[in-house]
């Protein structure tokens, strides 16, 4: 009974790590990241968002927004890629998530998209009392 439990486990943990793709951002101060649609969340290591891998649609690139008091001030396209795992999920997997991010890390303070170039550090308090 218990290999079973195990067993059981074990493929719902699989199942569950090969259903999102997930990404960390470097974006300019004062503004909101939206990707495809969904809203990142502002964390200790950079913005994050993690989502449900991506149709073939996605494979030119992920739809992003950058938004500063209701007002988009950038958008595009980010980096994506094939994910080669999705060819071990199949049918499913293969047919409808196939892409993902192309980078675990976005710097979208340049004018060009780019990987980030420097691992990224917890906000550290500098506060001397």
């Amino acid at each position: 009974m218990m290999r079973i439990v195990t067993a059981v486990i074990a493929i719902l943990g699989l199942a569950l790590a090969g259903c999102s793709t997930s990404a960390r951002f470097i974006i300019p101060e004062n503004t909101e990241l939206v990707v495809h649609g969904k809203k990142a969340t502002p964390g200790e290591l950079g913005t994050t968002i993690q989502l449900r891998p991506l149709f073939w649609s996605s494979l030119s690139g992920i739809d992003y927004q950058l938004i500063r008091k209701d007002t988009v001030v950038q958008s595009g396209k980010l980096p994506s890629r094939f994910r080669i795992a999705s060819i071990f999920w199949p049918p499913y997997a293969l047919i409808y998530w196939p892409v993902g991010f192309r980078y675990s890390c976005y710097d979208l303070t340049q004018t060009v998209i780019v990987e980030c170039d420097r691992p990224m550090q917890p906000v550290q308090d500098v506060n001397t009392d």
